[in-house]
Formats: structure tokens, sequence, C-alpha cells
């Protein structure tokens, strides 16, 4: 009996070449529009959260100092989206209290734009934004005096090296390097701060707790207002988000079901020739979920190598991994579909006669 199932499944496979690979473009094609519209859709999201916020993108500063095993308990609480830590201290400029900050070593989230100059490489060098050197008349190649709140030293001169833009989201603190902020305040009175940005969905009080619970003594201080704001705009967001997806995967699902059913209902005729030679009907089952099964295992392999690249070739952003991990999520959606379609035309041929199968033949 082994041997004649593998017979019908291999004649289930090799019955009609044409509609199969046109089965497994479906797939690919299916798998690959969700999987990339709904990974657009889903970063689109994420950006217009990150549109709302200021430029100062963070929504926990914590002042302390920091060991690898201190940053290793912050980096791993659930709905942290980024950490980095940075060094700054208080200042005077001219008539203004502002905030001096060094040059991040590594990747980070605030937006440093320059409108004309360089940034500040050297440690008697400093970089301000636009609102300053417009307010104060200032110039690249300027020498500025500026002096630390925190002490009463006098002022220590600095050369304008650049001006950050104008734009909004652009940083509005003066930068220099960590050499540059040991001139205005000892280095041992440099403590540096932990800049959190959460992923706008996690509780802002329930993080903080979570926060004092691990570095006690920590000063911590939430800036809630627009956290507030960038939260509700994400959860409006991710409405409209999963409402376009759930649309995307009832158009791609559909369409590949009525496919699906097509193709099996194109083998009414053979299915009665089998039954009147007194085939079991189970045995009719098996190699048709057998091929069903193969379509989608060739979708997803085709899919898995070659979504990489069709995201590249289109710009969208995401990565490799993010694109994986949707695709193998999304896999099983699909996959239920087919199945169901093949039970579903299966069952309307063991339940129908012989003689209506020849004649509804297509």
């Amino acid at each position: 009996m082994m041997s004649l199932m593998l017979r019908l499944f291999q004649w289930n496979m090799l019955r009609s070449r044409v509609q199969l690979v046109i089965m497994a473009l479906a797939v690919l094609g299916s798998l690959s529009s969700y999987v990339l519209l709904g990974t657009a859709l889903s970063e689109m999201s994420v950006q217009v959260m990150d549109a709302m916020r200021s430029e100062w993108p963070y929504d926990f500063e914590v002042q302390g100092w920091f060991d690898q095993d201190l940053e290793r308990q912050i980096t791993t609480l659930p709905g942290l989206n980024h950490i980095e830590i940075v060094t700054m201290t208080d200042i005077f400029f001219y008539s203004e209290s502002l905030r001096l900050l060094a040059i991040p070593e590594q990747g980070t989230a605030l937006v440093m734009e320059l409108q004309e100059g360089t940034m500040a490489n050297a440690a008697d060098e400093i970089t301000i934004p636009a609102a300053l050197a417009l307010g104060y008349g200032i110039k690249v190649g300027d020498v500025i005096s500026i002096q630390s709140s925190k002490t009463v030293n006098r002022p220590v001169p600095f050369t304008v090296s650049g001006i950050l833009s104008g734009k909004k989201g652009v940083l509005l603190h003066p930068v220099s390097n960590y050499e540059g902020l040991t001139r205005l305040v000892s280095a041992d009175r440099l403590t540096p701060s932990a800049l959190l940005q959460l992923d706008g969905r996690t509780n802002l009080l329930s993080f903080q707790k979570k926060l004092e619970n691990i570095g006690r003594g920590l000063a911590i201080k939430a800036i809630a207002e627009e956290y507030s704001e960038a939260q509700a705009n994400l959860t409006l967001s991710d409405s409209l988000v999963t409402g376009l997806r759930g649309l995307i995967l009832m158009i791609t699902a559909l369409s590949l079901a009525v496919l699906l059913y097509m193709t099996q209902r194109s083998g009414s005729y053979q299915v009665g020739v089998l039954r009147a030679i007194g085939l079991p009907r189970p045995w009719l089952l098996l190699p048709a979920f057998m091929q069903t099964l193969l379509i989608f295992i060739f979708g997803y392999v085709a899919a898995y190598f070659s979504l990489p690249a069709i995201a590249v070739a289109i710009g969208l952003e995401s990565n490799r991994l993010a694109l994986l991990q949707h695709l193998s999520g999304d896999i099983w959606i699909f996959l239920g579909v087919g199945l169901l379609s093949t039970l579903v035309v299966q069952i309307q041929f063991l339940s129908t006669s012989v003689p209506r199968l020849f004649k509804e033949a297509w």
C-alpha cells in the first residue's frame, strides 16, 4: 500500500507540471508580498514614533558610574530600545545655562547634522547649534569663552569648529570631545550618564521601578511628556498597521486558497477513476496533502533566500534577521490556508459520486 501511495504522490506531482510551478510561484509571491509589506508597515510605525521625538530622543537619563555588569543589566530590561553612555556637564554659555556634551564614540540616537564647518576634534574646539550661532552672531573660527556651572574657575576659550543644522530634530546642545570637557571640569568630577530610549510600548513608571531596583543610588530622570506623546502616536500607528496587515493577509491568503482550489479541482477526473477501480478513499487524502506541503516547503525555502535581496532592491531598511523572523511566523498562516483548501477539495471529491466527478472534470 505504501508503494501505491508513493505512486499516487508522484502522479499528483507530475500530472500537471505547469500548475505545479504556478502554485510554487504563487506561494513564493504571497509569502514575499505579505512579509515585505508587513515589515515595511511595522518600520513606518516605529518611524512615526521617532518623528515625534525632539532633538533629545531619550526617555531616561541615568547618572552614575557604570561597569559592564550594571550596563548589561540595564540592557536586558524588557522595553529598552537603545542605550548609550555619554559624558556631559552644565556650562554657562554667555547668559544661558546649557549642557556641553562629549561627542559619542559610537552609534548614537542624536542627530548631529552640520550646517557648516566640522565636528570638534581637538580639546579646544566646540561645535554649537545654529540657534546659538544666530542669536549671538557667532561664526566658524570665532573664539568663545565657556565656564562650568559646577566650578568657580575662570572661563575657558574654545574655537568654534562647526555649526549644527537648524533643522527640526537636530541637537540643540553644544558638543566637544571628552578632553574638551576636562578643560572645564576635572575628570574625577565628570560623571557619565546612560541615555535610555524605550520602544514606546512599555509602561514608563514600570520601567523606572525596574531601573531603580537594578541600580540603587543612581540619579534617574524620566522625560514623561514626550514619551507619553510618542506612546499615544505609536498606539494609533500600531492599530493602523495591524488593520493593514490583516487586509493584506486576507487578500493574499484568499487568492492563494482560490488558486489551490482550482488546481486540486483539475484532478477530479483522475480521482473519479481511482475511486471507480476501488481505491480506498482515505488513501486519496495523503498524496494531496503531501503535494501541498511540498509546494509550501519550496515556497518557504525560495522566500528565505530571496527576501533579503528583494528588500535591498526595493530600499527596505529591515535587516535580514527581522525579515526571516516575520517569514518564520507568517508561513504557518499560509500553510494552514493551503492545507484547509486541500482538505475542502478532497472532502468534496470523497462525498461526490464517481459519475458526477467525471462530469465535473475541468
